[in-house]
């Protein structure tokens, strides 16, 4: 089925149930009775087991625990935070996740946690070995596929779908749910990914799905990354239909974004590789958190790559995103390495990530690891999701961390979601002159030529440029 147009992507409310699986699990939840009620429990639940500090001192044990849940196939995460153990376990309980395991002195002395059950109520102190064993993971555990795709690893049981949304176990194997459906698609700039150095002033064919491997209590696109809700895939497309449609609406290029593309791997190198074969360049807006074994395989289809660098805190990325930094981290220096284009954003949000010594950090490992000549973009947050009581970031916090950037001789460093001129255009790193002035996502002027150079100085520019 060809998709009927490209004006603007879908957006839709999530159903109140949900899918019908969940449906189903409501259903079961409410009425069936004993050990059923709670393997439907764990079965449903994105988040299996929460491991719970008692203060904050405890983080690096809580940590090492949640690393040996979640190798062994368990969906954990780890809250942290400097709250009372008691709202942490009242919070854990309203969130209906089924069973909280608290961590002190006495568990990290002894390699144990205290665990507890939604229904079963205090199971009492277990060593971590003895949480494993017990028969509502165990017996769950060995008869599970596992999807590879991202760091998470999920183990997943017939039918079941991991914490992404959209990727299920059908007879043994991880299938894709999503595939060859979108929310829908939209003609962009391509400097709106946002992508630079990357054929400036080109038209993109942007579209995405539903679903993400993170769950950012900030995220700009929730009403569908954060969805898990199937019937929010109103619009059908080959990877023919794409290219097509790609074509008919002058664009150089297809991107993949709107939602986490890592998650949606099969559709997606498909349609790449349909591009590929039309001339179509491809481009993929992703958090990066990718397993090793499958990072390579995405990337290499992809002509360019916006990744968001969420934060330089992996506590930041525990705590707000439900994830890890290394994985990004490694993504990251895989991308400076390949033939992959790549431009990073990070998100500046007032008070969790914005602060000098964090974006110093930042600009430091960029410019080790990264190299000078990686475009890096500051952009603006605005109140979304979970965190609508924080305030939009000022602009001269995007303008100081602009400022750092360059001290450590970042030779493109731009900011976003702003009206900033100055923080939008590109300057030539020998001469200093501009050579393409930005207003938003409209070039006013352009002075680079067909070798890629800088008509001032003849500085190579390092980008994608028209090619001559």
């Amino acid at each position: 089925m060809c998709p009927a147009s490209a004006e603007t992507a879908a957006c839709h409310c999530r159903a109140p149930l949900g899918s019908f699986e969940r449906f189903c699990g409501i259903l079961i939840e409410h009425f069936a009775a004993g050990s059923l009620q709670i393997i439907s429990s764990l079965w449903l639940a994105l988040e299996q087991i929460r491991i719970l500090t008692v203060s904050e001192k405890f983080g690096e044990y809580g940590n090492a625990v949640l690393k040996k849940l979640q190798l062994s196939g368990l969906r954990a995460s780890l809250d942290n935070r400097g709250e009372k153990i008691g709202a942490k376990i009242r919070e854990g309980r309203l969130d209906l996740v089924p069973y909280l395991a608290v961590v002190g002195a006495k568990e990290a002395e002894n390699g144990s946690v205290a665990l507890r059950g939604r229904k079963e109520g205090e199971l009492g102190e277990l060593l971590v070995p003895s949480v494993l064993a017990e028969p509502i993971f165990f017996d769950r555990i060995t008869s599970m596929t596992q999807c590879d795709l991202c760091p998470r690893q999920c183990t997943l049981s017939e039918g079941q779908t991991g914490i992404c949304g959209v990727r299920t176990c059908r007879d043994g194997n991880v299938s894709l749910l999503s595939y060859g459906k979108t929310t829908g698609f939209a003609v962009d700039p391509i400097e709106k990914k946002p992508l630079n150095h990357f054929y400036p002033g080109s038209k993109i064919l942007s579209f995405g799905s539903i679903g993400c491997n993170l769950s950012c209590q900030f995220c700009q696109n929730a009403t569908t990354a954060q969805s898990r809700d199937l019937s929010l895939l109103t619009t059908s497309a080959t990877p023919e239909d794409i290219v097509r449609l790609a074509t008919q609406h002058h664009c150089e290029s297809v991107a993949f974004t709107y939602n986490e593309p890592i998650i949606s791997k099969e559709y997606v190198l498909d349609v790449a590789a349909a591009c590929r074969s039309a001339g179509l360049k491809t481009v993929a807006v992703s958090n990066g958190f990718i397993s090793e074994k499958c990072r390579s395989d995405f990337f290499d289809s992809m002509d360019a790559a916006n990744i968001d660098l969420k934060s330089f805190s992996d506590t930041f990325y525990r705590d707000y995103c439900n994830g890890e930094i290394e994985p990004v981290k490694d993504t990251l220096r895989y991308l400076a390495r390949s033939h992959t284009w790549l431009e990073v954003t990070t998100l500046l949000i007032p008070s969790l990530n914005d602060s000098d010594v964090e974006i110093d950090a930042l600009c430091n490992w960029f410019s080790e690891n990264l190299g000078r000549e990686i475009p890096l973009h500051f952009s603006a947050f605005h109140p979304a999701h979970k965190l609508l009581t924080l305030p939009s970031t000022s602009a001269p916090t995007l303008h100081r961390a602009r400022e750092i950037a360059l001290s450590f001789d970042l030779c493109y460093v731009y900011t976003g979601n702003i009206d900033d001129p100055a923080g939008q255009t590109t300057y030539c790193p020998q001469c200093d002159q501009p050579v393409i002035i930005r207003h938003r996502f409209t070039i006013d002027e352009y002075k680079i030529d067909e070798e890629s150079c800088c008509k001032y100085c003849g500085q190579t520019i390092n980008g994608r440029f028209a090619e001559s």
